[in-house]
């Protein structure tokens, strides 16, 4: 009985010395979930952070990172008028830390390869052949949103949660871009000169409005003359400056007549006179 009182704390001496030399053990970082496997059959789900120690023979601890991930992705897609679209982007995702055992189980570690990167190049290809070309980069956020939905759908069950995805940039052939750049620039040519017709369609009208009070202005003042001939007179005192005119024989005609009509004959007979006298001359 001494003997193995003796025995008993050498032999827990040496195991553990087995397993710290031997490796038998793990640590978990603050972000990642353990799964202790015995000859590949789980027998322990989620260990959280810290040292862990596991069966030297047939035993193991997986370790995955349950912290937000970010995937980079390229891939070519056809859009709906079929043109060929270089498509980058990134996806953000993380991992269930309570699910983690079922995708080690159904999946395994190698997960992007095996089921990310073909979901999202699946939901990139459907995604983007529901837009033509030259219009894909303004809804490019839109496409990003569509496929986010698509990717958590079919992600979930599998304890992927996708928190994002971002279409970095969208390219397509030398020959496209440039009949893309040639319709935006006619596109923009035509705006110009439908601003220029614009322009002018609306100075004609007002011209015509100018034109149309000026005529009735001059028919208003035309009828009012034609029903009060004094009005005629009174026009031309308005813009008579005081001056009387002059003509080139040298008489003087008044502008108005204040003379009584005996007078007026008076007048005519002597400027017939003066007219006759300096024929004479």
């Amino acid at each position: 009985m001494n003997k193995l009182k003796g025995i008993i704390p050498i032999a827990i001496i040496l195991v553990v010395a087995f397993l710290i030399m031997g490796g038998c053990y793990k640590q978990i970082d603050p972000g990642e979930v353990g799964i202790r496997t015995f000859f590949g059959k789980i027998t322990s789900q989620s260990l959280d952070e810290g040292l862990h120690f596991y069966w030297p023979i047939g035993g193991n601890i997986i370790v995955y990172d349950a912290k937000q991930q970010r995937m980079n992705c390229n891939t070519e897609v056809f859009t709906k008028d079929i043109q060929t679209a270089k498509i980058q982007f990134a996806i953000n995702y993380s991992l269930d830390r309570t699910k983690i055992a079922d995708l080690h189980q159904t999946v395994g570690i190698s997960f992007e390869q095996k089921l990310i990167e073909p979901a999202v190049i699946n939901a990139v290809k459907d995604v983007i052949g529901q837009w033509e070309a030259d219009s894909l980069i303004a809804k490019r956020d839109e496409a990003a949103k569509l496929i986010f939905s698509t990717l958590n759908q079919v992600l979930d069950k599998y304890a992927i949660q996708v928190s994002a995805v971002n279409i970095m940039d969208i390219s397509y052939s030398d020959a496209f871009e440039k009949a893309v750049e040639e319709k935006q620039v006619a596109m923009q040519n035509a705006i110009k000169a439908k601003n220029i017709t614009d322009q002018k369609t609306e100075e004609g009208k007002q011209l015509v409005i100018m034109a149309e009070a000026e005529a009735k202005s001059m028919t208003t003042r035309a009828e009012a003359l034609e029903k009060n001939k004094d009005l005629v007179l009174y026009e031309a005192v308005m813009k008579w400056d005081g001056k009387l005119p002059v003509y080139l024989m040298g008489d003087v005609v008044p502008l108005l007549n204040f003379s009584t009509p005996k007078q007026e004959r008076t007048l005519s007979t002597r400027q017939r006179n003066e007219s006759k006298e300096g024929a004479a001359k």
